[in-house]
């Protein structure tokens, strides 16, 4: 009896193990994800060269500071599929209505990101949240130096590193910026009391101090916060103000289409669900990518354009230090030399190693377990 109930309660040990383990090492979706990924034929680094994504702060930065012969004006626009994954690129591969691949057919390259910190060791919560703060300042959420947003229930703090708005406001690289979104966690989210509680509460205030932001509407000023209903109004005040000649040089557009979906039937190309909210954020990328083309000025403008996603997801959620969840994408209408080396996280880490070593001792106890309670039921 003893030993009937020992090797039943390792089972149930070995179990739990195999599912606490990292995303890696759990089959189907999770454990072949990264190996598919790289079939896809799609991307023009490897899932083992993937880039941080602490990397779009300097590369913003670069694009506006760099000298230019031509005398052309440097623009920029980051467009976010909230929630899109980076296997969910094959849904548009030949669509006629996709932004991601009309970059791609113009000479733009798709990069392998990944979101959560360098590895494994969650570090950082794979949530909207952290995903943007990440990008906005160039930093992790931890260390002395970090982002300091660990959830998104968290505000920024106000002694924080700055968003890439403010040092290309305050250096005069552009004359106006935009932050444009659907979400009310990012900028609009208060408490009872009516005190800010989003991500970038203390931004807000911030520029209203620095007479960056109308100190009475936010949606107004040299940085413009603009809160919508719903992603067709974000992308009507997009392209509202890409078809203004004096328009903010600096757009941050935030789409949901494929998070809310996600959430709701489930991530994942199995869903036709996300699948069509994905050609929904394709389209309306592609709509914005227009309204630039279409700029009175854009001969004389040289647009630095980003579409990449904060995160990806599973079943109904993210959060957690999962493949699925830490892979996202950057297309862009220019090859980026170097991109695809840097800070690249570890296929297998330490605790990882742990946790596998874990598993093989326990499924050998469950085997001697088993071979010695057939052997007493037989006896018996």
């Amino acid at each position: 009896m003893f030993r009937t109930i020992f090797g039943f309660f390792q089972s149930i040990i070995l179990v739990i193990t195999l599912f606490t383990t990292s995303g890696q090492f759990l089959p189907s979706e999770f454990g072949c994800y990264l190996r598919r990924l790289d079939r896809m034929g799609i991307y023009n680094n490897s899932t083992r060269d993937s880039v941080p994504q602490t990397e779009f702060y300097d590369l913003i930065l670069d694009h506006f500071s760099q000298e230019r012969d031509d005398g052309r004006t440097p623009k920029a626009i980051m467009i976010v599929y909230d929630g899109a994954r980076a296997d969910a690129l094959v849904n548009t591969v030949d669509s006629s209505e996709s932004a991601i691949f009309q970059l791609q057919r113009e000479g733009g390259h798709i990069y392998h990101m990944h979101t959560g910190g360098p590895n494994l060791r969650n570090q950082q919560g794979v949530d909207t949240a952290q995903g943007f703060a990440t990008m906005l300042t160039g930093r992790w959420a931890f260390g002395d130096d970090g982002h300091g947003v660990f959830s998104n229930s968290h505000t920024k703090p106000a002694d924080g590193p700055p968003l890439i708005f403010q040092p290309l406001l305050e250096g005069g690289y552009v004359d106006s910026a935009a932050f444009i979104v659907s979400w009310n966690g990012h900028f609009t989210r208060t408490n009872a009391d009516g005190v800010g509680t989003a991500n970038y509460s203390n931004d807000v205030a911030l520029f209203q101090q620095l007479g960056l932001t109308d100190a009475d509407d936010p949606a107004q000023g040299a940085m413009r916060w603009s809160m919508n209903p719903n992603d067709a109004a974000t992308t009507a005040s997009t392209i509202e103000m890409l078809e203004d000649p004096d328009g903010p040089g600096f757009l941050v557009i935030s789409l949901e289409y494929t998070d809310s979906a996600g959430h709701r039937y489930t991530f994942g190309n199995h869903r036709p669900e996300y699948v069509q909210a994905f050609h929904n954020a394709e389209r309306a990328g592609l709509d914005m990518i227009e309204a630039i083309r279409a700029r009175p000025t854009y001969e004389q403008e040289d647009w630095l354009i980003m579409i990449t996603s904060d995160h990806g997801g599973f079943s109904h959620y993210h959060g957690r230090q999962f493949q699925v969840t830490r892979q996202v994408f950057l297309a862009v209408n220019r090859n980026l030399p170097g991109w695809g080396a840097c800070d690249a996280p570890s296929v297998i880490t330490w605790p990882n190693v742990l946790t596998v070593g874990g598993i093989v001792v326990l499924a050998a106890i469950n085997v001697f377990a088993i071979f010695r309670f057939g052997r007493i039921l037989f006896a018996a």
